[in-house]
Formats: C-alpha cells, sequence, structure tokens
C-alpha cells in the first residue's frame, strides 16, 4: 500500500515513493522507476516557497495532487496513479 513520498528538494526524481506490506514492512522505490507513469508534460522550474505552491511536497503521507506547474507535479500526477492500482490479498 503507498503511505507516502519522501522528496528530494534538490531532484524530484530523486525521491522516493514508500510502501507499506503485507509483512509489515515498509520500502522504498525511487520515483525515477515511475517515471512512464507520468502523462503531463516535464516541467523546468520549481514552485516551492512561493505563494503558488501547494506544499504537498512538504508532508510525506500528503498523497494529494498538485494543479500548479512545477518539477514536482509529476510526482503527485504518479502518486494518483499509483495509489488507484487495485490490490489484492497475498
Amino acid at each position: 500500500v503507498l503511505v507516502g513520498f519522501q522528496v528530494d528538494t534538490t531532484c524530484p526524481r530523486g525521491g522516493l515513493f514508500l510502501f507499506n506490506h503485507t509483512c509489515r514492512d515498509t520500502f522504498a522505490v525511487p520515483a525515477n522507476a515511475f517515471l512512464d507513469l507520468a502523462q503531463g508534460p516535464m516541467v523546468a522550474g520549481s514552485l516551492r516557497g512561493t505563494e503558488l505552491c501547494e506544499r504537498h511536497c512538504l508532508h510525506q503521507s500528503d498523497l494529494d495532487p498538485c494543479r500548479q506547474e512545477c518539477e514536482c507535479a509529476f510526482v503527485r500526477e504518479v502518486l494518483q496513479a499509483v495509489r488507484d492500482w487495485p490490490k489484492r490479498r497475498v
């Protein structure tokens, strides 16, 4: 189960998607492993620290989408795709 995203403020593609496994362990997968799930354009430039920033990336457990054109927005799009994947119990 997707439980969060650990942002890398210097490189959005360097962040980590955090998952809880049924064995009660948490593991991380690099954001760049999911780049093919991003449908929108990859934007250059961060809005972090500006009035336009919705501050989703600042909270590890915040999985909500971002509506801004920011270099980190693709992560929010991928989070939605991964969060909505059908899950099955093993």
